[in-house]
């Protein structure tokens, strides 16, 4: 069986890692490859070992060491860093998965309460990050804070975790600044109505358990609860993948954040609760894992199951094999980078450009066709700005590969033109080469996609989000790109359609390239963007494709999200301003008169 592991011999720590969220996130990095050091409080100590005793002898490549440690006791945490290095002697990331929560109001809440949550949820990521970072900044490794949407949007009667949660994101912005100088990354992963034994626990307070479960399943746009593996997953991506990543938080929510109020309009899904003890839905659950993941790495069989055995044999380890796939603006850049990652992972992608473009994307197609990757790359000319181009683009999918799973809406151009010299002329082009083009593809693969449960992935822009200078046509094309990526995600929800967006930062293309060219100075340009990323670098379009990939394949309780890939430019305090500075508040004060000036 063909081996790809994606985080082979890198050491990672991961806290409350016995149950939940934390016992995925052990198991998906041991199945990578990873020396992992996971703990618990000493009542969890049997399990702890019980599950390193599992992990060993599971045939998985990594290795799992368990370790007692109570992360409200600073002597535990360095015990657990100390363990670690003695074992292992480095350390590349540290997942800071320990948490709790407890439900109660302002009025029945005391400060000890307040205090004993954030002791837990908060100070003990601040304490493991100190006595890791010696050891990670030699590394250059990195660091994952697990917090909740509660943290973000708030959430009822859950006064203390709620503010917990949002100090963790805080945090995270906070640390990925400080550690950028070292080559640290930092980041946070959002979770909401993940199905563990802490939202049972939390069902179980309520008044109905049952409703409070159909509740939570209706928050999101994808009608369910998403799973532990899920969130592992994106954990994954960001330790491994997300090389471009800091300061980011990446939600993992069903889309429970997008729109106003109730969002399923699906029916309720089958809950993880329901039991699952037959060899037939064993083997049922190993068909969808590999579907849906295209990979099999390691498999606990705890039942013993021969049958079950060998079809684990036959899995393969790519991550979206036989899938079919669309990218528009395939022959150069970003778009170039997803159709060769999606190809080297299996999948059967049609990609396009503009007839100008054609020589370019034959040569293409022929190098990867040529290339031994196990996908197949076919190049078809559309010009996006044409609706019947489009329609044809999606009608040759359909009659070469008889479905479509995935489309990328990637084709974009970029305008630097000041509001002085703009024309609506202007404005009017790129909105419909940057947005209409998306919604008009969208709207032609989506009754393919439907069919599928498919998947649309929309490339934004940093500019997009948080604006930039003499971008007045293409910051906006961009903003209307993923705000159409929420709406289509809301509207698509109920036949399982997942939508999101990729919002790349300074990536050195040939789009950026064309950018700078048009610039007084362009040298001094490319040195001040690479100044803009708390990682001093450009990113690189393999390290988009990258974040592209993991929302097809593996985002899958991922919807309306906007996965930005800046290198940490949009955190913190910048230099904005180009006026001359104002008179600020004195040194030593101000004087009565000017006091009463103001």
């Amino acid at each position: 069986m063909t081996t790809y592991l994606r985080y082979p011999a890198k050491v990672a720590i991961v806290t409350g890692g016995t149950r939940g969220i934390g016992l995925a996130i052990v198991r998906e990095f041991v199945r990578q490859g990873a020396k992992v050091v996971f703990c618990s409080r000493a009542c969890g100590a049997e399990r702890g070992q019980a599950i390193q005793r599992e992990l060993q002898d599971s045939g998985c490549p990594g290795e799992a060491f368990y370790q007692v440690c109570d992360v409200r006791n600073e002597s535990d945490i360095q015990r657990l860093i100390l363990v670690t290095i003695e074992c292992y002697g480095c350390l590349d990331c540290l997942v800071n998965n320990a948490g709790d929560f407890e439900t109660e109001t302002i009025d029945d809440v005391t400060a000890q309460d307040f205090c004993n949550i954030m002791e837990l949820n908060v100070v003990s990521c601040l304490l493991t990050s100190k006595y890791s970072l010696p050891y990670l900044r030699k590394t250059r490794g990195n660091i994952i804070n697990v917090s909740s949407l509660y943290g973000v949007i708030g959430g009822k009667n859950l006064l203390s975790y709620n503010a917990s949660k949002g100090a963790v994101i805080a945090l995270t912005k906070a640390l990925a600044i400080d550690e950028s100088k070292y080559g640290v990354r930092v980041n946070s992963i959002t979770p909401s109505n993940i199905w563990t034994s802490l939202w049972e626990r939390y069902a179980n307070q309520s008044p109905d358990p049952e409703a409070k479960i159909q509740e939570g399943q209706a928050y999101q746009l994808m009608g369910r609860f998403g799973t532990p593996e899920e969130v592992a997953l994106g954990v994954l991506y960001l330790a491994a993948d997300g090389t471009f990543c800091t300061g980011f938080n990446l939600l993992v929510t069903g889309g429970a954040e997008v729109g106003f109020g109730m969002k399923s309009e699906v029916d309720p899904q089958p809950g993880p609760w329901a039991s699952r003890s037959s060899q037939d839905s064993s083997r049922k659950f190993l068909l969808v894992a590999i579907e849906r993941y295209g990979c099999l790495d390691c498999l606990v069989n705890n039942a013993g199951d021969e049958k079950l055995r060998q079809m684990a044999s036959m899995a393969t380890c790519l991550r979206y094999p036989g899938k079919v796939v669309i990218v528009t603006g395939g022959t150069r850049g970003i778009g170039l980078a997803i159709v060769t990652e999606f190809v080297r992972q299996g999948a059967k992608v049609v990609f396009c450009s503009r007839a100008s473009g054609a020589e370019r994307g034959q040569e293409i197609q022929r190098r990867l066709q040529d290339s031994g990757c196990p996908g197949e790359a076919f190049y078809q000319v559309c010009d996006v700005r044409n609706e019947a181009d489009i329609q044809r683009l999606i009608l040759v999918t359909i009659e070469r590969y008889g479905c479509l799973d995935c489309l990328v809406n990637n084709v974009g151009t970029v305008d630097s033109t000041p509001i002085e010299n703009v024309t609506a002329e202007d404005f009017r082009n790129l909105m419909e080469t940057n947005v209409v083009s998306c919604l008009l593809t969208s709207k032609y693969a989506l009754p393919y996609l439907r069919e599928t449960r498919g998947n649309i992935i929309n490339i934004g822009s940093l500019a997009g989000v948080i604006g930039a200078k003499n971008c007045l046509a293409y910051a906006p094309s961009k903003g209307a790109v993923i705000a159409m990526t929420k709406a289509l995600a809301i509207d698509e929800s109920k036949c399982g359609v997942r939508v999101n967006c990729v919002s790349p930062g300074n990536i050195w293309s040939p789009l950026w390239e064309k950018y700078v060219s048009l610039t007084p100075d362009p040298q001094a340009v490319i040195q001040a963007a690479q100044k803009q990323q708390l990682m001093g670098r450009y990113g690189t379009p393999k390290e988009v494709a990258l974040g592209v990939l993991y929302l097809a394949a593996e985002g899958t309780f991922c919807t309306g999200f906007d996965l930005v890939i800046s290198g940490g430019a949009e955190v913190g305090f910048g230099t904005k301003s180009e006026v001359d500075p104002q008179p600020g508040p004195s040194v030593k004060g101000i004087s009565k008169d000017s006091s009463r000036k103001k």
